[in-house]
Protein backbone atom coordinates (compact mmCIF):
# COMPACT_ATOMS: atom_id res chain seq x y z
CA UNK A 1 0.00 0.00 0.00
CA UNK A 2 1.40 3.38 -1.01
CA UNK A 3 0.70 6.34 1.26
CA UNK A 4 0.94 9.76 -0.30
CA UNK A 5 0.93 13.17 1.34
CA UNK A 6 0.23 16.69 0.12
CA UNK A 7 0.67 20.02 1.86
CA UNK A 8 -1.29 23.20 1.38
CA UNK A 9 -3.21 26.09 2.85
CA UNK A 10 -6.20 25.24 0.63
CA UNK A 11 -7.73 28.67 1.22
CA UNK A 12 -10.71 28.27 -1.06
CA UNK A 13 -10.72 24.95 -2.86
CA UNK A 14 -10.35 25.98 -6.50
CA UNK A 15 -10.04 23.92 -9.68
CA UNK A 16 -6.23 23.93 -9.47
CA UNK A 17 -6.38 22.36 -6.00
CA UNK A 18 -8.92 19.79 -7.20
CA UNK A 19 -6.76 18.84 -10.19
CA UNK A 20 -3.69 18.51 -7.95
CA UNK A 21 -5.57 16.33 -5.46
CA UNK A 22 -7.06 14.11 -8.18
CA UNK A 23 -3.61 13.57 -9.67
CA UNK A 24 -2.21 12.59 -6.27
CA UNK A 25 -5.16 10.33 -5.44
CA UNK A 26 -4.65 8.12 -8.49
CA UNK A 27 -0.97 7.63 -7.65
CA UNK A 28 -1.39 6.18 -4.17
CA UNK A 29 -3.68 3.96 -2.12
CA UNK A 30 -4.12 6.48 0.67
CA UNK A 31 -3.71 10.25 0.51
CA UNK A 32 -3.06 12.38 3.56
CA UNK A 33 -3.84 16.06 3.09
CA UNK A 34 -1.89 18.28 5.47
CA UNK A 35 -3.69 21.59 5.93
CA UNK A 36 -1.56 24.52 7.05
CA UNK A 37 -2.59 25.90 10.43
CA UNK A 38 -3.39 29.64 10.55
CA UNK A 39 -0.23 30.77 12.36
CA UNK A 40 2.03 28.99 9.87
CA UNK A 41 -0.03 30.24 6.91
CA UNK A 42 0.48 33.78 8.22
CA UNK A 43 4.25 33.21 8.45
CA UNK A 44 4.39 31.77 4.93
CA UNK A 45 2.12 34.20 3.11
CA UNK A 46 2.28 37.34 5.29
CA UNK A 47 -1.49 37.33 5.66
CA UNK A 48 -3.98 35.05 7.38
CA UNK A 49 -6.14 32.66 5.36
CA UNK A 50 -9.53 34.04 4.32
CA UNK A 51 -11.28 30.86 5.46
CA UNK A 52 -11.06 29.36 8.93
CA UNK A 53 -9.05 26.20 9.45
CA UNK A 54 -12.27 24.28 10.07
CA UNK A 55 -13.81 25.69 6.90
CA UNK A 56 -10.80 24.69 4.80
CA UNK A 57 -10.88 21.17 6.23
CA UNK A 58 -14.64 20.92 5.57
CA UNK A 59 -14.15 21.93 1.91
CA UNK A 60 -11.57 19.18 1.45
CA UNK A 61 -13.74 16.55 3.11
CA UNK A 62 -16.72 17.59 1.00
CA UNK A 63 -14.58 17.34 -2.15
CA UNK A 64 -13.52 13.79 -1.26
CA UNK A 65 -14.62 12.10 1.99
CA UNK A 66 -11.96 9.40 1.47
CA UNK A 67 -9.11 11.84 2.11
CA UNK A 68 -7.39 11.80 5.46
CA UNK A 69 -7.22 15.49 6.33
CA UNK A 70 -4.90 16.49 9.17
CA UNK A 71 -3.54 19.76 10.57
CA UNK A 72 -0.02 20.75 9.68
CA UNK A 73 2.76 21.34 12.14
CA UNK A 74 2.43 24.32 14.46
CA UNK A 75 6.10 25.16 13.95
CA UNK A 76 7.29 25.94 10.45
CA UNK A 77 9.92 23.44 9.30
CA UNK A 78 9.51 20.92 12.13
CA UNK A 79 8.11 18.24 9.78
CA UNK A 80 6.48 16.31 12.61
CA UNK A 81 3.67 15.16 10.32
CA UNK A 82 6.21 13.45 8.08
CA UNK A 83 7.77 11.64 11.03
CA UNK A 84 4.35 10.76 12.50
CA UNK A 85 2.70 9.52 9.28
CA UNK A 86 5.76 8.29 7.32
CA UNK A 87 4.39 8.79 3.80
CA UNK A 88 5.96 6.82 0.97
CA UNK A 89 5.77 9.82 -1.35
CA UNK A 90 4.94 13.51 -1.13
CA UNK A 91 3.24 15.23 -4.04
CA UNK A 92 4.22 18.83 -4.65
CA UNK A 93 2.06 21.44 -6.32
CA UNK A 94 3.36 23.68 -9.09
CA UNK A 95 4.15 26.48 -6.61
CA UNK A 96 5.86 24.35 -3.96
CA UNK A 97 9.42 24.13 -5.32
CA UNK A 98 10.84 25.49 -2.04
CA UNK A 99 9.59 22.34 -0.32
CA UNK A 100 11.73 20.19 -2.62
CA UNK A 101 14.88 21.60 -1.01
CA UNK A 102 13.56 20.74 2.44
CA UNK A 103 12.60 17.22 1.40
CA UNK A 104 16.01 16.66 -0.19
CA UNK A 105 17.58 17.44 3.20
CA UNK A 106 15.17 15.01 4.88
CA UNK A 107 15.79 12.38 2.19
CA UNK A 108 12.02 12.28 1.75
CA UNK A 109 10.79 11.12 -1.68
CA UNK A 110 8.60 13.60 -3.55
CA UNK A 111 7.26 14.26 -7.02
Amino acid sequence: MITGMVFGVFDGLHEGHKYFLRQAIVRCNKLIVVVTVPEVALALKNHPPQHSFEGRVAMLRKFNPQLEVIPGDKKLGSWEVIRDYAPDIIFLGHDQSALATEFDKLKQPYV
